[in-house]
Parts: structure tokens; sequence; C-alpha cells
């Protein structure tokens, strides 16, 4: 059995799948990129009006009423009035987002002045000079990078991509993943539940982790029966029909039970079994082996025991095999004392705020009530037998 930070050094020698392919913004989601990316533009590009209303310059505006000249609208070619001389004394209507002429310094809203009846406007409310107008590259400047290489790129950062003038991106192949458990006690939710049986709830788990961060299985998920033969042949053409694929994901058979047959498995496989049994809590029995470039994670079964297996060994494993940026974490303070076992790393849920941490007092792996309320993980450190209160930890929120 080997220390978490140990199996961490180990996946870390992972080979990174070197595949990267330029793909159109509108094939970017899920992909991750593979090269810092960096403004084209300022942004703002120009000095543009914050908001409907009318533009003109604070000397002339607090100091007569001002006549309205005409629109200026938001238009990839501005009008020639944006920049044709300006009779002094005078203002424009503008929508939001059109450029501000070279003249003028303020816009005004028109919920701020006072339109007489001669059509001419006058201030009528709080203004200070300057107001309401987006500066050329206040936000962004040219060159500044706006994505990190390893980003996963999800649909607010393809809009970014956008905004800045990218129309391809540079990308990782995206990892192809297998997922399967096992159990002859495992059955389908909606299923007739016999004695003795237990839903597969890692399934849907594994999946919507999966989607969550833009990925899918190379295949549907499948299900593996206790028998050694009958798991080899079916790995076998599942291995063989997703050409490419780069990761394995089992849950259940991989401790040192009569049925836990993953092990022997993978060794049949021809894969080479990195680690199998890590000092955590829960998720002893993790397993990573490798064959080429295929990576096999295996996962124990208990559905927490596959949660924190997931976060805490699946999320590195994509960080070092295809660039996903690794999962952030926070430092909190644990606002009750606990007990754990003193040579473990404990990861256990609880409930994050502005109070602190309150950890879940149910914590075995078959116990699913902390899920209910849960919104965190928090690694208590091995080397303690007690964590106390005001304790400042690391926690992360899925």
């Amino acid at each position: 059995m080997i220390s978490y930070e140990r199996a961490l050094e180990i996946i870390a020698t992972l080979p990174r799948s070197s595949q990267l392919g330029s793909v159109q913004l509108e094939h970017a989601l899920g992909r991750i990129l593979a090269t810092d990316l960096a403004a084209r533009i300022p942004s703002p590009p120009f000095c543009n009006s914050a908001m409907d209303g009318y533009v003109c310059r604070w000397d002339e505006l607090v100091s007569t009423p001002l006549k309205v000249s005409g629109l200026l609208k938001a238009q990839a070619n501005p009008s020639v009035s944006w920049t044709s001389p300006r009779e002094s004394g005078t203002c424009f209507r503008i929508t939001t987002g059109s450029p501000v002429p070279p003249w003028a310094d303020t816009v005004v809203p028109h919920e701020g002045v006072k339109v007489r009846s001669d059509g001419r406007i006058e201030l009528n409310g709080q203004l200070k000079p300057g107001d309401n107008i987006r500066r050329a590259g206040e936000d962004l400047t040219e060159g500044e990078q706006i994505i990190a290489s390893g980003t996963l790129l999800d649909p607010e950062r393809i809009m970014l991509a956008a905004a800045f003038g990218h129309e391809t991106l540079l990308t990782f192949e995206p990892p192809k993943i297998i997922v399967a458990t096992s159990g002859d006690e495992i059955v389908s939710p909606g299923s007739q539940l016999p004695f003795g049986a237990m839903f597969n709830s890692n399934r849907y788990f594994l999946q919507a982790s999966l989607q969550k961060l833009g990925l899918s299985c190379a295949s549907e998920p499948i299900h593996l029966r206790d028998e050694l033969s009958v798991a080899v042949k079916r790995m076998k053409e599942e291995l063989g029909n997703s050409s490419g694929s780069t990761m394995t994901i089992t849950t259940g058979a991989v401790s040192a039970g009569d049925t836990d047959f993953i092990p022997e498995l993978v060794r049949t496989l021809g894969f080479k079994i990195l680690f199998h049994k890590v000092a955590v809590r829960p998720g002893k029995p993790v397993m990573l082996a490798i064959r080429d470039q295929h990576v096999w994670l295996g996962l124990p079964g208990n559905p927490l025991a596959t949660c924190t297996g997931w976060y805490y060994f699946g999320r590195p494993v994509l960080t070092a095999i295809s660039g996903l940026a690794p999962t952030k974490k926070q430092i909190v303070q644990c606002s009750t004392d606990l007990t754990k076992p003193e040579s473990l790393r404990c990861f256990y849920r609880g409930i994050l705020n502005a109070d602190g941490l309150k950890i879940s007092p149910k914590q075995g792996s078959a116990h699913f009530s902390a899920s209910i309320d849960n919104n965190a993980y928090v690694e208590l450190p091995a080397g303690y037998s007690t964590i106390q209160a005001g304790t400042k930890l690391l926690a992360l929120t899925p």
C-alpha cells in the first residue's frame, strides 16, 4: 500500500496524449485547449456608450440646453456624424454599444435629462463627467491572456474565443473513456430490486461527471458480471471497438475478495499495474494500470468510494493524460472536532458555507445520507487521529 502523495507522483508520470488538432469554434465544446489564447483586440475595442441616452460634452451639458442633432447607433461602419465637425451646443442621441465621438466625454441616460418643448435637453439628475462611457481596453488589453492552455472549452470559453476574433483553436484530442461497472448484485434503476441486490448508481455518477466536463464515454457504459472469462471476452471486444480509447474506468471487484477479479482481468489483458491500494478512506483498494497509451483506473464499488475516487484519482489522471486543468481546491476552516484513522488520508463529505466547513456525521462509503446536503469534499491528512475545530484543510466543491 502506498501513500496518496506517492499515488499522485505515479499519476503525474502517465503519458500525455500528443494528438493535437485545430477545430472550428462550433466543434470545440469539450476539447482541451493546447496553447494559451491571447486577446487579438482590446476589450472594449473602442470607446462606446454603456447605455441608451445622449452623448455630449460635459461643460456644455451643465451650462446650456443642448440641441439634439441626430442619432448614433451601433453598426459596423458608423455614420459620418460620428467623426464630422460638430456645432457647439449640440448633442446626439446614442444607443448602447455605439462608438463615442472623439469630441464627447459623457453619456447621459434618457431618464437623466429633461426634454424641453423646443426639443433641447438639459440635465435633470445626478451625473459626473465621463459617466456611462466604456473606455477602449478598460476590460482587457490587446495581447492579454484570455484562456490558459489546459482549459476545458465550455460554452463560456468558446464565447471568449469568438469575442476576441479566434475562429479556430488548437486543442488536444478529447480522451475516449470506457466506463464499466461490475457485480452480480447490481441491477438497473427502474427494475425490480431482488433481495440482496443494489441499484447501479455508479454508472450514472460517472456518466454525469464526464458530461459536466464536456466529455463523454467512447461507447455505452457496460456492466461486467463476476466471472473472469466472460469479463475478459467483453473487455477485449470493448477495447477493440473503441478505437483510440485512452482510459477505462471500472467500479467494483478491485479489492481482495473471492469475486474481486479486476486486478486479474487487467493482467490478463496485458496491462501493467502501477499501484493497487492507497492509504486513503474511502477507496483504499483503488488500482491504476497501463498498457501502451491506455490507462485503466479501477475504483471500489461502494458509491461514495466511487465519488471520492473520481475526484481524487480520476480527475488527476485526466489532467495527466489529456491536459485537463486540475480540480480547483480551497483552504477552509473546519468548524468541528473530528476523529479519523491515523494512518489514512481521509476524504470526508461536508457542507461549506459562510460559517466554515461542517463535516457530515456519517462518512461510510455506503452511506448516502451525507450526499443529501453535501456540497464539498475535504482532505484530512494522514498522521493524525484527531482534527481540531479551527484547523485549516483543503477542500474541493464538485
